[in-house]
């Protein structure tokens, strides 16, 4: 035992794997014989387990899945990004490691190779550290990682995309996570994604899941039911599917269904026709005059879609008929929509009708109109005239279950 500088002990126990005390007994002691302070234990029991562990291969396995599975639950569930910057100071080499001991198939197990895998899946998740996670996997040296270069491993996972057993939505859920995180990351997988027929197929599924959707939803009366797990990971791998569709036609980011109409008119103007020959127009139009869903994604993407509607005279016309900016009356005017509209919402919308109304000069009539409309309503229910609209936006209504990370991220599925 030596006496540091700052007050701290630096303990020393030659054969520690030796000693017949249990790792807990042997803690216990060490506490009460050094007094090892209370936030500085937890740290000693790891250093002890390890150690003792260390002159057992079984053991070391058995340890280094604990601290890959504790490394993919810091990375998913911690919120504050100075943990993980301070264990990559700490652990530099750590990305480059875990693709080494994936080249290594012969000699690494295959329950750690597959944590290995879902710890730089996790690290993808966040877009800052996808360029470091790339170019270990597709650097040259990592023999087991060839098949996760992009030319060979879309390819194997668009199979998954007509892969419509119940029972693997989580798997197919998964898959196109990974697509949409390599067509975000870089273009040629984009490129590859659509020669490959990706996006059809993509839309092709995501045509079969609201088909499911919808024929769910006239058969309620039926013994059939979806458990809540099932529901959620359906809900997940339809938002998956979407934003796929929307990286595959040129569009970046992760985007709604409307936005991806409004990416495909303004890549290409001329496709307005198909649009509007499928009833997708009208359709966005009947659903925002139904009620707009109680989200910000859904409320703030509304002006980019309308004006991308305006860059074709029958969209145009089309919007002007159905009157469609006295959306937003009711959406500025309802309680249901307060906690949508909180936070910067409310600033994005309004640099979105601007940016509608120095593109479409003609629906400036309207939207004053939209705008005195808003106005008069606050007013009255402001003087008690009126009261503000309650709950009477089917959208907003039902429950639905709560969408969580864990879900789109479940570290035991394998």
């Amino acid at each position: 035992m030596e006496q540091a500088t700052q007050g701290l002990q630096i303990i020393h126990m030659p054969d520690v794997n030796a000693t017949k005390e249990s790792d807990l007994e042997l803690l216990n002691k060490l506490v009460v014989e050094y007094k090892v302070p209370q936030n500085l234990r937890f740290s000693l029991l790891t250093r002890l387990r390890f150690a003792r562990a260390f002159s057992s291969l079984e053991a070391r396995q058995q340890y280094t899945c604990i601290r890959l599975y504790a490394f993919i639950v810091l990375v998913q569930a911690c919120s504050d990004t100075d943990d993980l910057v301070s264990f990559f100071n700490t652990e530099p080499e750590f990305i480059n490691e875990l693709v080494t001991m994936l080249s290594h198939e012969d000699a690494v197990p295959e329950k750690i190779r597959i944590l290995c895998l879902l710890s730089l899946v996790a690290l993808c998740q966040d877009r800052s550290r996808q360029p470091t996670v790339l170019t270990a996997v597709t650097s040259g040296g990592h023999r087991g990682c060839s098949a996760m270069r992009e030319a060979g491993f879309i390819p194997t996972l668009l199979p998954l995309l007509k892969d419509t057993d119940p029972q693997h939505l989580h798997l197919v859920s998964t898959a196109v996570h990974v697509l949409e995180a390599f067509m975000d990351y870089s273009n040629p997988a984009a490129a590859l994604f659509r020669d490959l027929g990706g996006l059809d197929d993509t839309i092709s599924r995501l045509m079969v899941e609201v088909s499911h959707v919808e024929n769910g939803s006239k058969q309620q009366s039926t013994s059939v039911t979806l458990t809540v797990q099932s529901v959620v990971v359906l809900r997940l791998l339809m938002k998956a599917l979407l934003r796929a569709i929307s990286l595959g036609t040129y569009a970046p980011g992760q985007q709604l269904v409307s936005t991806v109409m409004s990416d495909l008119i303004h890549k290409d103007p001329t496709c307005f026709s198909v649009l509007e020959a499928a009833g997708l127009p009208s359709a966005f139009m009947d659903a925002i005059m139904d009620g707009v869903l109680c989200s910000a994604e859904a409320i703030t993407c509304i002006p980019q879609c309308l004006d991308a509607l305006c860059l074709n005279n029958n969209g145009l016309q089309a919007v002007k008929e159905r009157n469609a900016l006295r959306c937003f009356v009711k959406v500025f005017t309802s309680k249901l929509y307060l906690r949508a509209l909180a936070a910067d919402t409310s600033g994005s919308l309004s640099s979105g009708l601007d940016e509608l109304m120095r593109h479409a000069s003609s629906l400036r009539g309207p939207g004053v109109d939209m705008l005195i409309e808003i106005l008069t309503k606050i007013a009255k229910i402001g003087s008690g005239l009126e009261s503000a609209s309650p709950t009477d936006s089917p959208s907003c209504s039902q429950p639905v279950p709560m969408e969580t990370e864990s879900e789109n991220r479940d570290v035991t599925d394998g």
